[in-house]
């Protein structure tokens, strides 16, 4: 939590995410040997004498969990985060950490309370507009994250103490710059090559095939010509949206939604801003005569007020949060600027401000007129949902009461439909998907889960809707008769046909060329056209032709004059080996470097996960599966 709590960078949404795979990595190999159960119902884990409680693994969860959804909207609902592991990792990732703090304290390593005043007073979190560390800012941040700062303190001793441990193993993963330089070498030689494409489409002239061995191709291909397994079924659905077109909305009850939420229509006006910030007016004057004359902002702050580029970018800002964070005088001032031009210095708690406007956007309000239809439905959907599970109570007891599907349906007004076939990937009969199927809520599974003449309980669709299905008739997978069929069975014997001509085509191609080795002779007297390649990789890169990949890999394996054939998705590629092209050792110094790194982190990651599974065998670790589990409740 605390970086997540200290940053908000693009760099560490990509790290929770390294992170979570890793761990997700690490789960494969663990949770099958982690001793789980019901265990005490205030310890979600214990990892040697350390409890990890509940609400610690719960606050953990939910704070990635709004971390995904801010970056990917709903998508991330309670079941795909289930369906993804996403609990599992987190309490792995808990788990592993206090591994490595327990392992920590088993080397003695400890972080003085200098350490500690250092790392927060260092933190750019904690920094004001000046870049200064302020305290005020620092209770600000750690109240608003639900944090103590003797707690914020003792989880960043763990932290500082684990990372001393972590860093003196990955520090370790050396990877010998002959190994970096072998294995470069290797990936990045090149090869060229000679090749012939043998299409199958090219074997035109193929006559239709007698009765006989139509029947024959036929039956040996049973489960080619077989359809799937189909149900018929009866599904009823109810559906919030489908209440919500019966509810009458007033103009008076729309209107009094916009004036209460008509600050969510308005986008304010942002201006992106830089500033200079001195501590004497007088000074802070002379900033602006120099400014004023078309010096650039960035070196008159490095010599007047020795700031850097990045301190004088104070991003894009409201109005509201500039007078907040500086002053209202500030704020009109800024506001009242035109593009690229410099305000005169004006004053807040922080010192002098000469402030430069690089970018104006304008903002933009939606009116009533615009909003008018979205808040009709927004307020029919919010009463329709007062009504929803009322109905679906009534559906239920009119059910029991022995009514059928339809007949509850028809009495409740419910959605009724009819499907005549539907297979395991939700197509009919014509292999068009069927239509109208719960958007949420595993209908497909509940359809193929049923016997014949068995109907579902009521089940959820979403937190806003509810259906019920019922399998009126199941048709098992049954061949389809020849005469049925006839004309897709001819044409699947044609297209065997096509591939076996290519296939011998290319084979007494490869046979000839072992002999002859005299590639672009045997290609003209045979109609091909010999291409040859780019320079290219064992990852195909350089090549301007798609090469099948097996192909690529033999060439890999031969030297000049040898040939290989392979099929691609059309037909086959015949090539012989033209040229070897071995790296150059003077080249390629800093991408040499760059996989050294790549191969170091590789290793560290391995030792990582070699120290999680020996310390697991002096530190006893215990998972409450039920703790677990109320994670998605």
């Amino acid at each position: 939590m605390i970086t997540a709590m200290r940053s908000k960078s693009a760099k560490i949404v990509i790290y929770f995410f390294v992170v979570l795979l890793i761990l997700g990595f690490v789960a494969w190999g663990v949770s099958d040997v982690l001793p789980t159960g019901g265990g005490n119902p205030q310890v979600a884990a214990q990892v040697g004498d350390v409890k990890i409680s509940p609400d610690a693994v719960n606050q953990r969860y939910r704070d990635e969990l709004n971390r995904l959804r801010s970056l990917l909207g709903n998508a991330i609902d309670t079941e795909r985060a289930k369906a993804l592991g996403l609990g599992q990792s987190i309490i792995n990732g808990m788990v592993n950490d206090t591994l490595y703090t327990l392992g920590a304290r088993d080397l003695g390593l400890i972080v003085t309370d200098r350490q500690i005043r250092d790392n927060i007073q260092k933190d750019p979190t904690f920094r004001n507009q000046v870049g200064m560390f302020d305290r005020d800012q620092f209770q600000r941040i750690l109240q608003a994250n639900g944090y103590t700062e003797a707690g914020y303190i003792r989880e960043l001793r763990q932290d500082i103490t684990r990372n001393q441990l972590l860093r003196g193993l990955q520090a370790a993963a050396i990877v010998p710059k002959t190994l970096s330089a072998k294995i470069y070498g290797f990936r990045e030689e090149q090869r060229q090559a000679n090749y012939v494409r043998i299409e199958d489409a090219s074997f035109t002239d193929i006559d239709d095939p007698s009765d006989d061995v139509l029947e024959k191709f036929h039956k040996d291909n049973a489960k080619r010509f077989t359809a799937p397994e189909y149900r018929t079924v009866t599904l009823a659905t109810l559906h919030v949206d489908d209440l919500a077109k019966e509810v009458a909305v007033s103009d008076d009850a729309i209107r009094d939604y916009y004036t209460v939420h008509q600050d969510e229509y308005v986008k304010p006006e942002l201006r992106t801003i830089n500033q200079i910030v001195l501590t004497d007016e007088k000074k802070a004057a002379d900033t602006f005569t120099m400014l004023q004359t078309g010096r650039d902002l960035a070196a008159v702050a490095k010599e007047v007020a020795g700031m850097d580029e990045a301190a004088t970018n104070l991003g894009t800002v409201t109005k509201q949060a500039l007078s907040r964070d500086l002053s209202a005088a500030a704020a009109d001032a800024v506001f009242a600027l035109e593009k690229d031009k410099v305000s005169r210095p004006v004053k807040s708690p922080l010192g002098w401000h000469v402030i430069k406007v690089t970018a104006i956007d304008p903002g933009s309000k939606k009116e009533l007129g615009e909003m008018k239809d979205q808040i009709r439905m927004t307020l029919a959907r919010e009463k329709a949902l007062d009504s929803l599970f009322k109905l679906a109570n009534k559906f239920e007891d009119t059910l029991a009461g022995g009514a059928n599907v339809e007949e509850a349906a028809a009495q409740l007004n419910l959605n009724l439909k009819k499907i005549p076939a539907i297979d395991r990937s939700g197509r009919d009969a014509a292999g068009a998907l069927v239509k109208d199927l719960p958007k949420e809520g595993d209908a497909l599974g509940t359809i193929f889960e049923l016997d014949q003449g068995q109907e579902s309980q009521l089940l959820e669709s979403g937190t806003d809707g509810y259906f019920i299905v019922r399998v009126d008739k199941i048709t098992p997978p049954t061949q389809k008769p020849l005469a049925d069929i006839r004309d897709d069975v001819v044409k699947a014997w044609k297209t065997e046909q096509r591939r076996t001509l290519a296939q011998k085509k290319a084979q007494s191609l490869l046979d000839q060329l072992k002999d002859a080795k005299l590639f672009g002779k045997i290609a003209e007297d045979q109609s091909l056209e010999m291409h040859l390649t780019g320079a290219f990789t064992r990852t195909g890169q350089g090549l301007q032709d798609r090469l099948p990949p097996d192909l690529i890999e033999k060439l890999f394996t031969g030297l000049p004059g040898d040939a290989f054939m392979a099929r691609d998705r059309t037909g086959y590629v015949v090539a012989m080996l033209k040229d070897i092209k071995p790296v150059d050792p003077l080249a390629g110094e800093e991408d040499r470097k760059a996989l050294g790194a790549d191969l170091e982190r590789a290793i560290g990651n391995d030792l990582l996960v070699q120290l999680s599974k020996a310390l697991r065998e002096t530190h006893t670790v215990t998972i409450n599966q039920r703790a677990l589990d109320k994670l998605y409740n």
